[in-house]
């Protein structure tokens, strides 16, 4: 390139199908934006530059995330919204500085086992993908302070709690991963419309269910399920009726 000495390079909205592999000359660079191009790969040689801090490819052609990618260990902001991405690779959990994440406008199903590595990220933005449900590992993200999930198919959680902001949801996930360890779920105090179906499969051994200070009109029929049940705790709450199912819950002696 015959520059040295650089550190911010922002080579956007152009019409590049490729990028020189030329660019690792550039062993200072500590940001790159390469947004709104037609970049569908980077050259390997990019993993030379190990001062990178950002790198910014949104809209562009990426069906992956390029794999160089995971050897830039001092990343902190990786960018690459609106591209044609299916997966994010467990590799990326080598960028264990990463504080902000945006993979928004891809096509996502979920993520990588290795993700609770990233305890250093402040902001997730996974909006406009196919992401139906949480991991319970995301309880692990004690630095996360925006998680933006809008436009997925999320069943869990719920969209009421996701409403009440990233605090509330990580709490959710977090009362999820502890039930299944006692066996107790309290899911009081969370705005909750309904009791999703899937809870209560996922959660079939539970013996203590705890609702109450919500806003639940129906108790899933799915409720049959958990013949280990002993206390379900639904005080507060907007119910009609019970589900006849519940008689099924062989070991209940407390319902209130």
């Amino acid at each position: 390139l015959g520059i040295n000495g650089v550190k911010d390079l922002s080579l956007s909205d152009n019409l590049l199908e490729s990028l020189s592999p030329d660019i690792a000359l550039l062993a200072d660079l500590k940001q790159l934006w390469l947004q709104n191009n037609k970049l569908s790969t980077l050259p390997p040689s990019l993993r030379s530059l190990t001062k990178l801090t950002l790198l910014c490819l949104d809209n562009n052609k990426f069906e992956l995330i390029p794999p160089m990618v995971r050897y830039l260990t001092n990343m902190k902001q990786l960018s690459m919204n609106d591209n044609l991405m299916d997966e994010i690779p467990a590799s990326l959990g080598d960028l264990d500085q990463l504080e902000s994440l945006s993979v928004g406008g891809n096509r996502l199903t979920g993520f990588p086992e290795v993700f609770h590595k990233w305890t250093c990220l402040t902001e997730l933005v996974v909006s406009k993908n196919r992401i139906s449900e949480l991991q319970l590992q995301f309880e692990v993200l004690t630095s996360l302070k925006v998680l933006n999930l809008d436009g997925n198919l999320l069943v869990s959680p719920p969209r009421e709690v996701l409403n009440q902001g990233t605090p509330v949801t990580l709490e959710y996930i977090k009362r999820l991963k502890t039930a299944r360890e006692t066996k107790v779920l309290d899911l009081c105090n969370f705005e909750l419309r309904g009791i999703p179906a899937e809870v209560i499969i996922t959660n079939s051994k539970l013996r203590e269910l705890k609702l109450s200070e919500n806003n639940i009109k129906v108790v899933p029929p799915e409720i049959k399920m958990c013949r280990d049940m002993q206390h379900i705790q639904i005080d507060h709450n907007l119910l009609n009726e019970l589900p006849n199912e519940i008689g099924q819950c062989a070991s209940l002696t407390s319902l209130d």
